[in-house]
C-alpha cells in the first residue's frame, strides 16, 4: 500500500514537472517571439515615419501645379533622398494624370501609372495628411514591393498628383533576417488588407498570397482588435503548425490608411522537441523506478519461501539496480548534454585565471567555423579578446559584483576578424565557498550592431536632410510656444542665428492680430491633427513682413508635445500670381476687342468665349460657357474631327493645329469655321486656346468653283468626244468619197495615156505627167490628213499598233529616230482611253519635232491591271518649265490640251524637263473595263 502510494505521488510529481516544463517552454518561446516582433515593429515604425516626413517635404518643395518647377534637378534631389534612406528604393513625383514627372530612377520618367492602386486610391480619397500604403505589387522593373504615397493638391484643393516612395525589399530582408534565432523560424510582413509582402526565409511563391482567409493567423489577429497577439495554429502560407507572434505596425505619428502587419513564428514541433524528448526520458525513468519497486516488493514477499535463493537473487537484484541507475544517469546526462549542445548562446567555463575549462559547440557558429570546441579547451580566454582593456574592465566589474549582464566586447577569430558579442557572467564558488570558476553566456550581436549602425546612419541622413532642406523647419513647444530648434534655412528666412532662434517664440514672428489663429492651430495640433496654413504673414527679425505657407504636424520629443513646422517663403509666388493676373487682364482686353473668335477649351468644355465667337453662332458668351460640351456647337458629322484635333493637341502630339469644320448656329443653319489652335496652361492645367474665323463665304465660293471646274471637265470631255466623232466621220468621208474619186481619176489618167497616139502623147506628155504627180501628191496629202484626224488603224488594230505607226511617221517625215518600246497588251483598251492616249502622243511628238532638236524619241507603253502609262521622252535641248512653251500657239495651250484630255478620263499628265537634259511627258490613266 505504501509502495503504491509512493509510486502515485512520484508519478504525479513527474507528470506535474513535465506539464509545468511544457508551460515554461511555451511561455519562454512566446516572450522571445514577441520581442522579435517588437524589434521589427519599432524599426519599421521609425522607417515609415521617416518616409512620411520625406514625402511631405518633397510635396512641399515642388508644386505639382507648376510643372516648370519640376525637372532634372528634382530627379537628382529625389535620388539623394532615396539614397539617404535605407528603406526606400525609389521616390517619384506623378502628375494628376499618373505620368511620372520626376524620379530617383530615370527610366521611370514619362511612364504612366494611373492604373496602379497606389495612384487611384489617393486620387479618390484626396487626404493630403494621410500616408497611403499600397498593397504589394510587381513593378515594371520586376520587383515586388509596397508604395507609400502622399497626395499633392492644387491651389484650390483639387487633386494635382502624388509623391511616392517605394519601400526597399532588401532593407526589409536584412531586418527580418536579423531576428531569426532558430532554423525553423520564419518572419513575414503583410499589407493591412491581408496580401503577403515578404517572407524570411525567402519564399517568392508566397509573395502576393491573400492571408485574410477565415481562420488564418492574419484574420484572427485582425478580429482580436489588439495591436499585438500570440497564437498557435496552421500557417496559411506554409501549411505548418506554428506559434506566431503578430503585431500591427501603425506609428502614432503617421496617419496611415492601411497598417503593415508583421508575424514572427516557429514550428511548434521544433519548439517542443527538447521538451518531448525530456518527457519521454522522465517517463522511462519513472517506469524503471516503478518496476524496480514492484520487483523489490515481490522479492520481499517471496523471501521466506525462497530463502535459499535470497543471497543469489539479492546479488542479481543489486547488479541490475546498479545497471538501471547507471542507465538513468546516462540518460540524464544525455538530456542535459542535449540542452547544452542546443543552446543558441555560447556557454563558457573558465577558472579565475582565464583558462577555458568548458565551452559549448556553438563556438563553431560564433567563429564562422574557424574554431571547434576541442581547439579552445585549456587555452586562455585572453587570447580571444579584441581589446585587452575591455577584458580587464570585465574582470574588475565581475570580481566586485560577482555577476555581470550584457557586457559588450569582441571575439577575435583565427583570421583576425572581430565578432561583436554581449557577455553575461557569474562567479561560481567552489566546495569551500570561495570563488572557483567563471560561467559565461556569450551572444553574437553582429546583426543587432548592424541594425544599430543602420539606424544611426538613417538618423544622420535625416539630420542632413533637416540641415540641407530649402524650406525652413522649426520645432516648437506646443504649450509654451517657444522654439526648441530650427534648421539653417529658417534662420536665413527670419534673420536670426540658431542661438537667437531658441530664445524667441511664435509670438515674436507673427503679427499680434493673427496670434489667436496661431493659438487655435496649436490646440488642433494637441489633438493630433496636422495642419497646412496657406499665405500666412511672418515677421523677420528686422521687422519686415513676408508671407509663407506653413505645414504643421504634431510630434513628441521625449515627454514634450511639439509642433514640427515647415515654412516656405511664397513672396516670389505671390509676385508671379500678381503678374499672371495682370497678364490675364490684358488677354481679356485683347480678346474682348478682337474681331476674330477666341475660345479656351478644357476638359471638353468652354472656359472662355469672346463676344466675336458668340456672335458667329448667334449665342451669348454666357450660353456657350454654360454648355455641357464644346461639341454641342459642331455639326454632327464633324464632331469626331474636332474631338480628335483637341485630343492630339492636349496630349502634345502636334505643336499647333489648323483645320476647318462646320458649326451649327443657334437658328440651326450651318457655317464653316477655320481654327488655329495651340496648347496653353490654364488654371494650372492643360487647355487649348483657339482663334476661330468664319470662312463660310470662302467655302461656298470654293465649292462653286469646284462645281464649275467639274462642269468644264465634263464639257471638255464631251467636246473631245464630238471632235473625235467628227474627225472619224471626216476621215471616213475622205476615205470613201475623196479617196475613191482620186483612185478613179488616177485610172482615167492612165487610161488616157494608153489611148493617146504617139504624136498626141508627145504633145501632151508634160501636162499628163504633171497631172499624175499632182494626183499622187493629193493622195498622199489626203492620207496625211486622214492620219492626223483619226488614224484608221486605231479602230482596226488598237493603240499599240497606232503608236508604232506614229513613231514610224515621225522618223519618215522628220528624220528623228523614233521607236516604241513595251509589249502589246493584246486585249483592247476602252476606245475613249485609246483615243485620248493617241491624241496626247500626237501632241507630244509634234512638240518634240518642232522644238526639241532631238536625235532620238522614245515612246513607252505599260499596261497594268489598274492603269495605262504612256511616256514620250526625247534627248533634245529641253526647256525651262517656268519660262518656255510647249507649243507655238499659246505658251501653255499644248500642255493644257494634254492635261484636259487626260483629266476627262480621270487621268494625269506630268511634264519633266530642264535645259540640256531633254524632255519627258508621262500620261497615267486609270484602266476602265475592256
Amino acid at each position: 500500500m505504501l509502495l503504491g502510494t509512493a509510486l502515485l505521488i512520484l508519478g504525479a510529481l513527474v507528470g506535474y514537472w513535465v506539464y509545468d516544463e511544457r508551460g515554461r517552454v511555451e511561455a519562454l518561446e512566446r516572450d522571445r517571439l514577441q520581442v522579435q516582433a517588437r524589434v521589427i515593429d519599432e524599426n519599421l515604425g521609425r522607417q515609415l515615419e521617416g518616409v512620411n516626413n520625406a514625402l511631405a517635404g518633397v510635396r512641399n518643395d515642388y508644386s505639382l501645379s507648376n510643372r516648370k518647377s519640376i525637372g532634372p534637378a528634382t530627379s537628382r534631389h529625389l535620388k539623394t533622398l532615396a539614397d539617404a534612406m535605407p528603406g526606400v528604393r525609389t521616390m517619384s513625383i506623378l502628375d494628376a494624370e499618373g505620368t511620372v514627372l520626376a524620379s530617383s530612377r530615370d527610366e521611370l520618367i514619362g511612364m504612366n501609372f494611373s492604373a496602379r492602386e497606389y495612384f487611384k486610391v489617393p486620387r479618390e480619397r484626396l487626404d493630403p495628411a494621410t500616408l497611403y500604403v499600397s498593397p504589394p505589387f510587381k513593378t515594371v522593373l520586376g520587383v515586388f514591393l509596397i508604395n507609400g504615397t502622399r497626395v499633392a493638391t492644387g491651389s484650390r484643393g483639387e487633386f494635382a498628383g502624388i509623391v511616392s516612395a517605394a519601400l526597399d525589399p532588401e532593407y526589409f530582408n536584412v531586418l527580418l533576417q536579423s531576428v531569426l534565432y532558430a532554423p525553423d523560424m520564419w518572419v513575414s510582413i503583410a499589407h493591412g488588407d491581408g496580401m503577403g509582402f515578404l517572407y524570411m526565409p525567402l519564399n517568392e511563391r508566397a509573395a502576393g498570397i491573400d492571408l485574410a482567409k477565415p481562420g488564418s493567423f492574419f484574420s484572427r489577429h485582425r478580429d482580436s482588435g489588439q495591436a499585438a497577439t500570440v497564437m498557435t495554429g496552421t500557417g496559411y502560407a506554409t501549411g505548418e503548425e506554428l506559434m506566431m507572434a503578430i503585431r500591427t505596425i501603425r506609428p502614432a505619428n503617421v496617419p496611415m490608411d492601411k497598417p503593415l502587419v508583421v508575424g514572427v513564428g516557429r514550428d511548434i514541433a521544433a519548439i517542443y522537441a527538447p521538451w518531448r524528448k525530456d518527457a519521454l526520458m522522465d517517463g522511462g525513468l519513472y517506469g524503471a523506478i516503478a518496476l524496480t519497486a514492484i520487483l523489490g516488493l515481490t522479492f520481499s514477499q517471496r523471501r521466506q519461501r525462497k530463502y535459499d535463493r535470497l543471497e543469489a537473487d539479492y546479488e542479481t537484484d543489486r547488479r541490475e539496480s546498479a545497471e538501471r541507475q547507471e542507465r538513468a544517469l546516462r540518460a540524464s546526462e544525455e538530456k542535459y548534454r542535449s540542452i547544452y549542445d542546443n543552446l543558441q548562446d555560447l556557454y563558457v567555463e573558465t577558472d579565475l585565471g582565464g583558462t577555458i575549462l568548458e565551452i559549448s559547440p556553438q563556438i563553431e557558429t560564433l567563429s564562422g567555423g574557424q574554431y571547434r570546441r576541442e581547439d579552445l579547451l585549456g587555452r586562455s580566454s585572453k587570447d580571444f579578446y579584441g581589446d585587452p582593456e575591455r577584458r580587464t574592465a570585465f574582470l574588475r566589474t565581475l570580481m566586485l559584483t560577482g555577476t555581470i549582464r550584457d557586457f559588450e566586447s569582441t571575439f577575435v577569430n583565427r583570421d583576425g576578424t572581430a565578432v561583436p558579442c554581449s557577455i553575461s557572467a557569474t562567479i561560481r564558488p567552489d566546495a569551500e565557498g570561495r570563488p572557483g570558476k567563471i560561467v559565461s553566456m556569450v551572444r553574437d550581436v553582429t546583426a543587432r550592431k548592424r541594425a544599430e549602425l543602420s539606424l544611426r546612419e538613417s538618423e544622420e541622413r535625416l539630420r542632413a536632410i533637416f540641415e540641407g532642406a530649402r524650406d525652413g523647419i522649426l520645432v516648437t513647444d506646443v504649450r509654451s510656444g517657444k522654439f526648441l530648434t530650427g534648421n539653417p534655412a529658417i534662420c536665413r528666412v527670419l534673420g536670426y542665428t540658431l542661438q537667437e532662434i531658441v530664445r524667441v517664440g511664435v509670438s515674436d514672428i507673427h503679427p499680434k492680430q493673427d496670434l489667436a489663429h496661431v493659438i487655435e492651430e496649436f490646440k488642433r495640433l494637441q489633438r493630433g491633427e496636422s495642419q497646412v496654413v496657406a499665405d500666412f504673414p511672418v515677421i523677420r527679425k528686422d521687422g519686415s513682413t513676408f508671407h509663407a505657407d506653413i505645414q504643421l504636424a504634431p510630434i513628441r520629443l521625449g515627454m514634450t508635445d511639439c509642433a514640427l513646422s515647415i515654412v516656405r517663403d511664397i513672396t516670389e509666388r505671390r509676385h508671379a500670381v500678381e503678374a499672371l493676373r495682370a497678364s490675364e487682364a490684358q488677354f481679356r482686353l485683347l480678346a474682348e476687342e478682337n474681331l476674330a473668335g477666341v475660345v479656351i477649351i478644357q476638359d471638353g468644355r468652354f472656359k472662355y468665349v469672346n463676344p466675336a465667337r458668340a456672335r458667329m453662332l448667334g449665342y451669348s458668351p454666357e450660353e456657350m460657357l454654360g454648355a455641357s460640351s464644346a461639341l454641342e456647337f459642331v455639326a454632327d458629322e464633324d464632331r469626331p474631327l474636332v474631338q480628335e484635333h483637341l485630343r492630339r493637341r492636349q496630349h502634345g502630339e502636334a505643336p499647333s493645329m489648323r483645320y476647318t469644320f462646320r458649326g451649327r448656329r443657334k437658328d440651326g443653319s450651318l457655317a464653316y469655321f477655320e481654327v488655329f489652335g495651340s496648347r496653353i496652361d490654364f488654371d494650372g492645367r492643360i487647355a487649348v486656346m483657339s482663334t476661330v474665323l468664319d470662312v463660310t463665304e470662302r467655302k461656298l465660293s470654293e465649292q462653286e468653283l469646284q462645281r464649275s471646274a467639274a462642269e468644264l471637265r465634263t464639257a471638255y470631255r464631251r467636246l473631245a468626244q464630238v471632235q473625235d466623232a467628227e474627225r472619224r466621220a471626216i476621215t471616213k468621208e475622205l476615205h470613201d468619197q475623196v479617196g475613191q474619186n482620186l483612185s478613179a481619176l488616177n485610172l482615167n489618167l492612165h487610161y488616157i495615156d494608153r489611148e493617146l497616139s504617139d504624136a498626141e502623147r508627145a504633145r501632151l506628155k508634160g501636162r499628163l505627167d504633171d497631172s499624175l504627180v499632182l494626183l499622187e501628191e493629193t493622195v498622199a496629202r489626203v492620207r496625211s490628213v486622214m492620219g492626223n484626224l483619226h488614224p484608221p488603224m486605231l479602230d482596226e488594230f488598237g493603240l499599240f499598233a497606232t503608236l508604232r505607226w506614229l513613231a514610224h511617221e515621225v522618223t519618215h517625215r522628220s528624220g528623228i529616230e523614233s521607236e516604241l518600246v513595251g509589249t502589246d497588251p493584246g486585249q483592247r483598251l476602252p476606245a475613249e482611253i485609246e483615243s485620248t492616249l493617241m491624241r496626247i502622243a500626237q501632241e507630244a511628238l509634234m512638240n518634240a519635232v518642232k522644238y526639241s532638236k532631238a536625235r532620238r524619241i522614245t515612246l513607252a507603253l505599260a499596261v497594268t491591271e489598274r492603269q495605262v502609262r504612256l511616256e514620250i521622252a526625247d534627248d533634245g535641248v529641253g526647256f525651262d518649265l517656268d519660262r518656255q512653251v510647249l507649243c507655238d500657239v499659246n505658251p501653255t495651250w499644248g500642255l493644257m490640251t494634254m492635261r484636259e484630255r487626260a483629266a476627262a478620263v480621270g487621268g494625269l499628265v506630268h511634264v519633266a524637263s530642264s535645259p540640256g537634259a531633254g524632255s519627258r511627258v508621262v500620261a497615267e490613266i486609270p484602266r476602265g473595263p475592256a
